[in-house]
């Protein structure tokens, strides 16, 4: 019970997260400044992500085949689309952290 429990967990959030790459990525569009926080690619790159990750929205349909729950889509594109999304945008903030601060002055 406590496995399934787990897995439930495990695949429902992805809603979430396509939807967090989404708003994010109009986020980015929208930015007008003249200098924007994030360049435009990291926009499409979450656009990219929420494709990627739109398939494992549908794993409880399904008991066999790609779109099922441990298949291809909903498993291991999901988790790979996560892992490099964690990996690009942390370093794309670390960069920007770095550009503002450096851009800012200092306050004693």
């Amino acid at each position: 019970m406590l496995n399934d429990l787990a897995w439930v967990t495990f695949t429902s959030l992805v809603p979430y997260l396509i939807a967090q790459c989404v708003l994010l990525a109009l986020a980015i569009y929208w930015d007008h400044q003249e200098q924007p926080v994030f360049k435009p690619w990291v926009a499409h790159f979450n656009l990219l992500v929420a494709v990627a990750l739109a398939p494992a929205a549908f794993g409880a349909l399904t008991l066999h085949g790609p779109v099922a729950w441990d298949g291809l889509l909903s498993f291991w594109v999901k988790n790979i689309a996560i892992a490099v999304w964690i990996v690009v945008m942390g370093v794309v903030l670390g960069q920007t952290i770095r550009r503002q601060r450096a851009e800012s002055p200092v306050v004693a």
